[in-house]
This record gives C-alpha cells, structure tokens and sequence, in this order.
C-alpha cells in the first residue's frame, strides 16, 4: 500500500524541524543558515522555506515545539505524583520524572538555554505564558505547603531548574568525570548518581530535611 502523501509531507516537516532544532541550539539564530538546515535535514531550501517561510519563522516554530515538550512534561509529572504519599515523595517523584524527560529531549533544553544565552532572557510571550505561571503558581502552593516564603520557594524552583538543565546537558562522559565513575563502567550508573543527588539538592533546597 502506498504511503499517504500528507505522512511524507510531515515527515518532511518534522525533519526540517529537527534540524533546525538542533543547529540553532548549537550555532544561535544569527551563526546558522537556511543552507545548513536544508543540507542537515537531506531537503532543499526551497522545502525549507515551503514549510517555514523565512528563517525566523523556523526559529518561532523550533521554540514552539520546544514549549509544546515542556507542557507534555508538565501533564507527566502530574502523573508521576498522584501516587506519592507525602511531600517528600512528591518532590522525588517530580525531580526524577523531569531529568529523566529532559534526557529524552535535550535539543528542547539545548534550545531553551541558547535563547537565554543570545538575549539574556526567554523572549517576553514565554516568560509570560510558561514562567510566570510556573514560577508563581509553584512558589504559592510550596509556600503554603511547607510555610515557607512564597519568593523562596520561586528561587528554589528555578534553581533545581538550572541545575538539571545543566546535568542534563553534559555528556556521558563528562557526567562520568564530574561523578567519580570509572571510565569503562556503563553509563547509567553516573546518570543514576545525578539523579539521586538532584533529589537530595531538591530536598535541601524545599527544607525537607
């Protein structure tokens, strides 16, 4: 049976958009060219701009998915916490489920933190959109949960924000340095052992012990 022509063409699409993705967090917006993401992507530029318009709408669409990740990350840690007991367990069960999502999608994290890195600040829609509420509706319910300031527990959350992105940015290698393991031991051992102390940070950080 042939294959649908809309599947080719979002496949196409989605390849385009990975590339892009992928470049612009590694390169910036202004260091990389639609010449480049056509060749990454194995398309021509005229697809390119087929599917994107100009550079800076592919840009827009590259940040959009990478905010539409971040909304599917907040749907599973709801997920990961229905079953937690106590406070404790709310805030291991949402650390985990974070760095382990955030591994699975690093480009997103790759992008979000070169966007930072080219302005000094998420562009103001998002701060607006994802930020604000997160950083607002987090601190007031942490704040009543715990007794704590409502203005503390924002900094904790960003900060716990920081340091996974930071984490999960590393590469195996490197997290094997920073962690003391063995160089030919698998991977997953130093990932478990920043996945563990970023529970404990988070811990600290919340004052849960």
């Amino acid at each position: 049976m042939a294959r649908p022509i809309h599947a080719d063409a979002e496949a196409t699409r989605r390849r385009v958009l990975d590339a892009a993705s992928q470049l612009f967090s590694a390169k910036g917006l202004a260091s990389t060219t639609m010449r480049e993401i056509a060749s990454k992507a194995g398309v021509s530029m005229a697809t390119v701009h087929h599917y994107y318009g100009g550079k800076n709408d592919l840009y827009e669409a590259c940040v959009a998915a990478m905010y539409d990740e971040l909304h599917t990350l907040r749907s599973e840690i709801q997920r990961a916490v229905m079953g937690a007991s106590d406070l404790r367990d709310v805030v291991d069960a949402a650390v985990r489920q974070t760095f382990h999502f955030s591994r699975r999608h690093r480009n997103a994290v790759r992008l979000m933190n070169r966007t930072v890195l080219d302005t000094g600040q998420l562009d103001e829609k998002r701060r607006r959109e994802f930020l604000q509420p997160f950083l607002e509706d987090g601190g007031r319910v942490l704040g009543a949960l715990l007794g704590k300031p409502p203005e503390q527990m924002r900094l904790a959350l960003l900060a716990m924000n920081y340091l996974i992105a930071r984490f999960v940015l590393n590469s195996e290698s490197e997290l094997k340095l920073v962690t003391g393991t063995a160089e030919d031991a698998p991977a997953e051992e130093a990932i478990q052992r920043v996945e563990d102390f970023l529970v404990s940070a988070a811990l600290d950080l919340f004052g849960l012990r």
